[in-house]
């Protein structure tokens, strides 16, 4: 099972007890009966459980009498028994009504005698069975014993009378019992991206203790019980989002007893994604009367993880906005490895993500072909793991699509911790083909241009490839239209025409990017892309399931599929890692038209791409150019790049020039693809 560990932010509310503007309510009582009644400091008992003395259902009440004369208490106090009342329940009759009714039985008055003094405690609510509430000792005063109850709808707000001590015949009205939490009121709050919390349990904490009010101050002390327990709060089912929302039920809260937390006190939150993540609550303070309300993320920072690249490396999945089939993950591996839900953004839940090993019937060994239709996974694990190779499948709930191919797409990443769980390494996934931000401004496309989907040779635009991986056709810097092919021998036609612009060959509503545009997308410092780029392979439901094959156009431990002219490569993700929005590059080399025939040259080892603008140095058109070796490890030695020739010929990725639309929910009709799942 996932564990995190991780930080936590605190809401202290409501602290000392006062005696000022007490809002008193007086029972009218027959003469010289001696009637109750209960007031709360307005600043004390802001923010917590009970707010008002209307909400205590009943009490107990210790009546001590000490003889005649003047401050009795102070003589006879010490030695005293509850002679007078012990533990008498007492009830409110208007509980819940507005109403402040106390009514007890059989009924008690006044000694005649103007000097017979009383001292009365109290304490609420009446001690049960349930509430964990029982009497300690009564001489002298009072002192409880409270043992948290297991269940949190039976854990009371404990709260304890200042004692009102020598009070006779002439005091004016009714005993009134101004009242004290005793206990720390535990709350919760959490963001999270699409998850829902299923368990709050608080580990290592004293469980049992014996509270003691001091009959001449009124304030209360603890002695805490040494037995540590564990204990689970009733989360509310919501799903989280960016914004603190409040997780607890109205019987979700925990009534503690106020200690300083050992050095092995944890909040274990568990998730509806199945992960776990651990708070340390080492050295905290609990104090009576006090509301304390845990602010928990239970979104780990991506950009906080240190990454250890796997060499040929699955680094990103895709779907189109209407698959949801499983997408085949192979990498090599040694020792132990795992993979969880790292991260979703807003338009995802990770009920959405499925996780599941390979069926028996598959292959684990990467780069053999996976044959047959798609699946659509129907089983999915919260966490993954195991020993040596890397292998397992991920995919989309069947219900897990967005509107349309226009429509926003939505992003999540993957966390695989491997080489015996001591490293890190990040997949990030997309669903949704419609031009998006990455980084920069320009929203790119997932998919290059295609040379087999032009109408014609000359005059036309062309379409785009299928899947995210192929590489595409090759274009010239040229006014002409032409496109050539991304395999083969290439025949070449005629001369490479004007070199002081290049075609926009693109679909409507699309343009090749300027170098301005590649350098915001890499949206880093000089020329690298180390911040914001991974190389490996990708998992498109076309390049994950075909055959992999060394290139033979290059050298070096590097991949392709090729069927026919849907040849596809590894190449490089460039993300966000913010948002988790990502794009992908396969790496389609170029063509060095410089003889009649010509042959793709660094396909799987290098990825160029043109844009629509030149280098203001050498007066040579920008290219991104993107190479790593698989074999060692994924790092990217990326740049946008001067210096080629116009004659060569590159792959062309297109921005778009719309408005990229918003998030829009499911409307449960939607078309599919005709292509579905595109491959078999």
């Amino acid at each position: 099972m996932r564990t995190n560990y991780a930080t936590l932010s605190l809401l202290l509310l409501c602290c000392l007890v006062g005696c000022n503007n007490n809002d008193s309510l007086i029972d009218l009582t027959p003469a010289n009966q001696i009637g109750i009644s209960v007031s709360y400091d307005e600043a004390f008992t802001r923010g917590t459980p009970l707010t008002d003395s209307n909400q205590l259902s009943d009490m107990g009440v210790f009546g001590y009498y000490t003889g005649v004369g003047t401050d009795n208490w102070s003589s006879n106090g010490s030695t005293a028994t509850p002679n007078f009342m012990n533990n008498q329940k007492v009830v409110n009759q208007g509980v819940g009504s507005g109403g402040n009714y106390w009514q007890y039985s059989p009924a008690q008055y006044w000694p005649p005698q103007q000097d017979a003094n009383i001292s009365f405690f109290a304490y609420s609510p009446y001690a049960t069975s349930t509430n964990g509430i029982s009497i300690a000792s009564t001489t002298g005063g009072i002192s409880l014993n409270y043992n948290v109850p297991t269940e949190c709808a039976n854990q009371p707000d404990l709260v304890l009378a200042v004692p009102q001590t020598d009070l006779n015949i002439t005091h004016e009205g009714d005993v009134n019992f101004q009242m004290q939490h005793a206990l720390t009121c535990i709350g919760f709050s959490a963001i999270g991206s699409g998850i829902s919390i299923t368990s709050i349990q608080l580990n290592n904490i004293s469980t049992s203790g014996q509270v003691t009010v001091d009959p001449t101050t009124g304030n209360l002390s603890w002695t805490i019980g040494a037995t540590q327990s564990s204990f689970q709060a009733i989360p509310n089912n919501v799903t989280l989002q960016e914004t603190l929302q409040s997780i607890i039920s109205s019987n979700g809260f925990l009534m503690m007893v106020p200690q300083t937390l050992g050095s092995n006190a944890k909040l274990v939150v568990t998730d509806s994604g199945g992960g776990t993540t651990t708070f340390n609550l080492a050295g905290q303070v609990w104090e009576a009367g006090q509301k304390i309300n845990y602010n928990l993320n239970l979104n780990q920072d991506p950009a906080s993880i240190t990454i250890d690249e796997l060499p040929d490396a699955f680094v990103g999945a895709f779907w189109r906005y209407n698959e949801t089939g499983e997408r085949i993950i192979r990498m090599n591996n040694l020792g132990a490895w795992e993979v969880s839900i790292l991260a979703t953004d807003n338009n995802w839940s990770r009920s959405n993500i499925m996780l599941d090993s390979l069926p028996s019937s598959y292959s684990t060994t990467m780069g053999v072909a996976i044959s047959g239709a798609i699946q659509q996974m129907t089983s999915s694990k919260s966490t993954l793991s195991g020993t040596g190779n890397i292998s397992f499948r991920v995919g989309l709930t069947a219900d897990s699509k967005i509107p349309s191919s226009t429509s926003k797409p939505r992003y999540a990443i993957l966390l695989v911790k491997h080489t015996r769980l001591t490293k890190n390494h990040l997949i990030f996934l997309r669903q949704g083909e419609a031009p998006d931000l990455v980084n920069g401004s320009a929203p790119f496309s997932p998919f290059n241009l295609d040379a087999s989907k032009g109408i014609g040779l000359f005059g036309n635009t062309y379409n785009m490839v299928d899947y995210p991986t192929q590489s595409g056709g090759f274009k010239r810097w040229s006014t002409s239209n032409n496109m050539y092919s991304p395999y083969g021998t290439l025949l070449v036609i005629g001369i490479p025409g004007s070199t002081s612009s290049i075609a926009n060959v693109c679909p409507t509503g699309y343009i090749i990017p300027s170098a301005t545009d590649f350098r915001d997308m890499l949206s880093s410092t000089g020329n690298t892309i180390s911040q914001c780029a991974i190389g490996g392979l990708y998992a498109d439901g076309f390049y994950d399931r075909a055959r992999i094959s060394i290139s033979n156009s290059s050298s070096g431990n590097t991949f392709q599929v090729s069927t026919g002219d849907n040849v596809a490569y590894d190449g490089f993700i460039v993300y966000n890692i913010k948002t988790y929005a990502s794009v992908f590059f396969p790496q389609g080399g170029r063509r060095i038209d410089v003889a009649l025939l010509s042959t793709p040259t660094d396909a799987g080892s290098t990825a160029y791409y043109w844009s629509s603008t030149k280098d203001r140095y050498s007066n040579y058109p920008y290219c991104l150019l993107g190479q790593h070796n698989q074999s060692s490890n994924q790092k990217v030695n990326a740049s946008v790049n001067n210096g080629y020739v116009a004659t060569q010929s590159f792959c062309i990725r297109p921005i778009s020039t719309q408005p990229i639309s918003s998030s829009e929910d499911v409307d449960g009709s939607l078309d599919g693809f005709a292509d579905e799942e595109g491959w078999n």
